[in-house]
């Protein structure tokens, strides 16, 4: 329903009813037309010279000046979403590692896969023959390592320049910076773990990348 427009209204009465009761009053009182006339144009000037000197502060409708019907109306906020642990990795050490009880060289890598961290090496043989290869985590700012996490690998090589791989993931028993740490010997010699397991771990850690990865993720 639309609502009069009181404020023009009353603007439109002001222009037209003053001038015509300045001129009828002055009638009544005797005064000649051409008088009573020039008095009502004064007055239609002066209530013009007054409207534009006081203009409306708002529109028709209410609205004030500046804020039209078509305002943009404010966006939702995007919700947050839960971030998720963001794959890192490969690292890999630089170059290829000598072993002293395999004729093979490794290259240990670590990198972070979902809630795992997948630890791996890249077995490449100076020699034909069969070796073993172990892989774990080490922490080696705590000195610590997880006897459950000890994963090994049986591979065999017919001739020298092949490569193959031993991959594991795992993830880690407690918090910590973890590297990846592989030891690789002669099949025909390998027990169930490696030869110096059993030595404090300042003294065997394995050859590791160079590059721990912190545990969980920040």
């Amino acid at each position: 329903m639309l609502v009069p427009d009181w404020e023009l209204l009353s603007w439109i009465a002001a222009v037209f009813g003053l001038p015509v009761a300045t001129w009828l009053g002055l009638r009544q009182l005797k005064v000649s037309n051409a008088v009573s006339v020039l008095a009502a144009l004064v007055v239609l000037l002066g209530v013009l010279v007054v409207g534009y000197a006081f203009p409306r502060s708002t529109q028709p409708g209410g609205q004030d000046q500046g804020q039209g019907s078509n305002e943009n109306p404010p966006q939702p906020q995007p919700i947050d979403q839960p971030s998720k642990p963001e794959n890192t990795g490969p690292r890999c050490a630089v170059g290829y590692r000598e072993t002293p009880h395999a004729p093979v060289e490794l290259k240990p890598c670590i990198s972070r896969t979902g809630n795992q961290l997948e630890i791996s090496t890249e077995v490449v043989s100076t020699a034909a023959g069969e070796v073993t290869v172990w892989l774990w985590l080490y922490d080696a700012k705590a000195e610590y390592r997880s006897e459950n996490l000890l994963h090994r690998c049986s591979l065999a090589f017919n001739a020298a320049q092949q490569t193959q791989r031993c991959v594991f993931s795992a993830t880690p028993d407690r918090p910590g910076l973890y590297d990846v740490a592989t030891h690789a010997e002669l099949t025909s010699q390998a027990d169930d773990v490696p030869r110096a397991w059993g030595e404090p771990l300042v003294e065997f850690t394995g050859t590791q990348s160079g590059y721990p990865m912190a545990w969980p993720p920040q």
